[in-house]
């Protein structure tokens, strides 16, 4: 019975002393004993953090740092983090980095309010002449009211031998002393919940080479290797594609464009779940959680919404998504502003891209560098389509496919027999009817007061004068003007999104619908108006406007490389006829002084493919803007006056021939007679 009583005084006793030990205070308020030893260029910290709280187990309590760029691929690190309470027994604690900020969350508080803190800051001692550090961070949830910092130095840091200055903020009251290498910040008072210390160094003196934090390749792939990873496999991937057949490599840049969302989502993660975190610490606010998380996503808006547009054209087989495909790498830089050193790293896979998307064969899917098929048929005189596929590695189907996509190639084609003929050959044909819009042929009699080309459906009355065509757009305005357009959409996209977040977000916050909607709707608007600006900009580079406003564009982003190479060439004849800076009568001057001109001479002179001057002899002669004519059979843009002749010269009266156009003059395209 005596034990028994023994026991039940004992326990009783110590549940007292318990009490008193946790209840030393009503007001709830923190200590901070820190000390910090600089070496090798890292900070070693060790820290006694005193709780005094009558409810310990309902705080959430985050050790906040601020954590600097070491360059432009790497921040400081908090490293070998350990968390203990009096005993020495391990606590619970979690890391989280975002931006610039670097927080130790206290997941375990022991009864009696102590912890004992040691980590590391990777890199802290990076500096030249200056150093900060949060000796309390913004998120400290408890009130402070004594602080005892200490740090140490490799080399002495007195003011009178190094003319230091010391800065603070917040807190006017703390008192530092500098002692040899010892730099030492008290602090007794009450500072409110939430209310930063942070000190400041600047030294005349920089820290001695040796002692300064060098970053190495092993940290560098640490902190990026994700996105490392995939641009390493892009890169690797873009080297295969450089052999294997074209067919293929489009196919696979199709799946390649989806994958690169990845690496940019992956990065993107850290932010988000930074802030999950940190509206527990800061007592259920989700407002930032919500719009960090709408941030994110505008940049992953803009580019799913670009890389769909694209992939859509590149199954299309159109023009401008070759060029898109080019824009790949500058386009990724649209997702610097992530707060993540790796964004840097995303547009290595857009570039690399580029080590077989300059293929000859790929870019012949899409219609580009098509004169070389064209010299060739002007060579041979006349092939058939299996002589082409040879030539240029290409199936059947796809030189049938190819055709019909690009019909104002200069050389004429015979759908019903399958061949490709020169304009000299075609010539030769007398009963050969060549439709001026497609160039499809066929020996077919005339006469008829309404022709109908069998191949490309067009009517034409008996002066085989076709309706008006549209403005041909120059193949890189196009491709420019996509690209614009495609941003404004996912731009438009992610305000549709973010006004809805904004308004659940309202609700969720106790603002009332009327509030939560007014906000919702100004968010749409406004980002409406962006999309619309885009679309407007990217009409008007169509219709040959706002010329100066993409210079100014195209100058800004001129680093990128891509828009350097567009800026160039907005140079060439070609655009400055588009953007109205060359006259039609210019050209009609050039023809008047030449007689006629070749499709490939017309091209040299205008600075573009044989393809896009077609389109642009096409367009100015079916309109009647320029006194030419576009003769098929001879290839050539031939002035009026000169075509003239040859509807009144009749046959060669040599040899009964055909006359032609040569070198600005009539003559005979068998026998070489000129007629005076």
């Amino acid at each position: 019975m005596k034990i028994n009583i023994f026991i039940l005084l004992t326990l009783l006793f110590s549940g007292v002393s318990c009490t008193k030990k946790i209840q030393r205070d009503k007001n709830e308020y923190t200590t901070l004993n820190s000390k910090a030893i600089l070496r090798n260029g890292n900070g070693i910290f060790t820290e006694e953090i005193n709780i005094y709280s009558e409810k310990i187990s309902g705080i959430i309590l985050s050790r906040n740092l601020d954590l600097k760029p070491l360059n432009f691929l790497t921040r400081q690190q908090i490293k070998d983090v350990s968390v203990k309470d009096s005993k020495g027994q391990n606590l619970k604690f979690r890391v989280r980095h975002y931006m610039n900020w670097g927080n130790i969350d206290f997941l375990e508080i022991p009864g009696d309010g102590k912890l004992f803190l040691n980590y590391t800051i990777l890199g802290f001692a990076d500096f030249h002449k200056s150093l900060s550090f949060d000796i309390v961070g913004i998120q400290w949830n408890i009130a402070i009211k004594k602080i005892h910092f200490e740090m140490q130095f490799p080399q002495e840091i007195h003011q009178e031998k190094t003319q230091a200055i010391i800065d603070y903020q917040e807190d006017k009251k703390g008192r530092f002393i500098i002692d040899g290498n010892t730099l030492i910040y008290e602090y007794k008072g009450t500072l409110k919940p939430k209310t930063p210390v942070n000190i400041r160094l600047e030294m005349k003196k920089p820290l001695p080479q040796e002692n300064r934090y060098k970053t190495d390749l092993k940290e560098i792939i640490q902190q990026n290797k994700i996105v490392i990873i995939f641009a390493v496999f892009f890169l690797f991937m873009s080297l295969i594609f450089i052999f294997l057949p074209a067919d293929i490599v489009h196919k696979c840049t199709f799946l390649m464009n989806f994958l690169i969302i990845v690496p940019a989502a992956v990065i993107t993660f850290p932010g988000i779940l930074y802030w999950i975190h940190e509206s527990k610490i800061r007592g259920g606010d989700w407002g930032n959680v919500i719009s960090d998380i709408a941030f994110f996503a505008g940049f992953l808006f803009i580019l799913v919404g670009f890389i769909i547009k694209l992939n859509r054209d590149l199954l299309g087989y159109k023009k401008s998504a070759w060029y898109m495909q080019l824009a790949m790498g500058a386009v990724l830089f649209t997702l610097i502003p992530i707060p993540h050193s790796s964004a840097i790293l995303l547009p290595l896979m857009g570039y690399s891209q580029l080590l077989y998307w300059l293929r000859r064969d790929i870019s012949f899917k899409f219609g580009i560098g098509l004169n070389r098929i064209s010299e060739y048929v002007w060579n041979e005189g006349e092939v058939g389509f299996d002589d082409i596929s040879k030539k240029f590695s290409m199936s059947k189907k796809n030189v049938t496919n190819l055709l019909e996509k690009n019909r104002n190639l200069p050389f004429i084609i015979d759908y019903s027999t399958s061949t490709a003929m020169s304009p000299e050959n075609a010539s030769l044909k007398n009963n050969m009817i060549v439709c001026p819009y497609c160039s499809g042929a066929g020996t077919i009699s005339g006469g008829a007061g309404k022709l109908e080309c069998v191949y490309c459906g067009r009517e034409f009355h008996s002066s085989l004068k076709e309706e008006k065509r549209p403005k041909p757009v120059p193949v890189l305005i196009e491709a420019i003007a996509t690209v614009f357009l495609s941003l404004g959409f996912s731009i438009g996209g992610f305000g549709l999104f973010l006004s809805l977040i904004f308004f659940f977000l309202g609700i969720i916050d106790g603002d009332g619908v009327t509030s939560s909607l007014t906000l919702s709707l100004v968010t749409a608007a406004i980002f409406s108006g962006i999309n619309y600006l885009f679309y407007i900009f990217s009409g008007s580079l169509k219709k040959g406007q706002s010329l100066s406003v993409l210079k100014v564009i195209l100058v800004v982003t001129a680093p990128l490389i891509i828009p350097l190479i567009a800026l160039f060439k907005l140079g060439n004849k070609r655009v400055k006829l588009h953007f109205g800076e060359i006259s039609d009568d210019e050209i009609k001057k050039e023809i008047t002084n030449r007689g006629q001109m070749t499709v490939d001479e017309f091209s040299k002179w205008l600075g573009c493919s044989i393809d896009e001057a077609t389109d642009v002899i096409l367009y100015l002669t079916g309109n009647a803007l320029i006194d030419a004519v576009f003769d098929r059979k001879t290839g050539s843009l031939v002035s009026r006056e000169l075509y003239r002749k040859i509807a009144t010269e009749g046959e060669c009266i040599n040899c009964g021939g055909l006359y032609g156009f040569r070198d600005g003059a009539l003559i005979c395209q068998y026998c070489g007679h000129k007629p005076e």
